[in-house]
């Protein structure tokens, strides 16, 4: 006899007493075998279900290039959508995630890539173009080199791209990504001026372009990012003033700039972060004195402005921070709100 999805738990006590019980127990037992069924049908439908044909031809052609073996916990007699794949658990590393829901539920599609750590080399292939439905892309800690392709600008539906911690270089040319809410590219070798045209992602809430070798002027295109909760650009290399532009990203919770050559004073505008609560300007070469506006930021838990050139008295506007916990005069480990899976 096959065993059900779920256990019910025995009635004890008298018949009496236990009467409104087990009303309750025999509805409970109904839901959650409607449940069981429901989770089967799923389940039976994923395994009937295939891969769009058209990624499979470029899943197989990137893994190829790669020198990757697709699992057998997921890629099931050559089909890649299937076993660990379209459950409902975490991704794996290696791994893929599939959605199944397309066409009644007869065709799949890739969402999800996780390669992380596993010293791959090379660049990223073209054909990634071909998986439109993809969401999330996770390549961090390995040795790729040369330039993000400009074929990424294709994917419509992607939210995640972490390419951390390679060998990236050249220009980041990423602007007409209209999902994109993570974007994290630090620990590459990028050298050339961050582009206008990221400006455009308008639906960027988390990132991080830190530890790379930027040339020129931070681009105030930044300050186009107002679902942004996130924004590290330290140890990157920026000189000149900071735009005034990033007053304008109201939901805002950490920004840090530090380990830079950034001159001048800071934009008042920063008072208008009425979120922020982490700030990280360490390591600059900001002089003259700290703006009044600054007292605006009533959230602010950490604030760190050492090894900069400011002159005068702090204002008594800084005393309005009555949620600073830590003030550094070294440069902090700050806590990251950036995280992948």
């Amino acid at each position: 006899m096959r065993r059900s999805c779920y256990s019910i738990p025995p009635v004890h006590g008298t018949m009496k007493r236990s009467l409104p019980i087990s009303l309750s127990h025999i509805l409970l037992a109904f839901c959650l075998h409607l449940l069981c069924f429901v989770d089967r049908c799923k389940a039976q439908a994923a395994s009937n279900a295939t891969t769009d044909p058209s990624e499979v031809r470029a899943f197989n052609a990137i893994f190829q290039q790669w020198n990757l073996s697709a699992s057998d916990e997921w890629n099931i007699s050559g089909e890649p959508c299937n076993g660990i794949a379209v459950d409902s658990s975490t991704i794996s590393n290696p791994g893929i995630k599939c959605n199944c829901s397309s066409n009644g539920g007869s065709t799949c599609h890739i969402t999800q890539i996780k390669l992380q750590g596993l010293q791959l080399r090379g660049v990223i292939p073209e054909e990634l173009q071909n998986l439109t439905f993809l969401t999330d892309l996770v390549l961090r800690s390995n040795n790729f080199s040369g330039l993000l392709p400009s074929e990424l600008r294709l994917l419509p539906s992607l939210q995640q791209l972490d390419v951390s911690s390679n060998n990236f270089f050249g220009s980041v040319q990423l602007g007409n990504l209209p999902s994109l809410q993570q974007l994290n590219i630090t620990h590459n070798s990028y050298a050339a001026e961050l582009p206008p045209e990221l400006g455009n992602l308008l639906s960027l809430q988390q990132l991080d372009i830190s530890h790379n070798n930027y040339s020129g002027w931070l681009p105030p295109q930044l300050g186009e990012f107002v679902k942004s909760a996130a924004i590290d650009i330290s140890h990157t290399n920026f000189a000149n003033w900071l735009p005034p532009e990033l007053g304008k990203l109201s939901s805002l919770q950490q920004l840090d700039i530090s380990s830079n050559n950034f001159i001048g004073t800071l934009p008042p505008q920063l008072g208008n972060l009425e979120s922020l609560q982490q700030l990280n300007i360490s390591y600059n070469n900001v002089n003259d004195s700290l703006p009044l506006e600054l007292g605006n930021l009533a959230s602010l838990r950490l604030l760190a402005i050492s090894a900069n050139n400011f002159s005068g008295l702090l204002p008594p506007e800084l005393g309005n921070f009555t949620s600073l916990q830590e003030l550094f005069q070294v440069q902090p480990v700050a806590p990251k709100l950036l995280t992948t899976q």
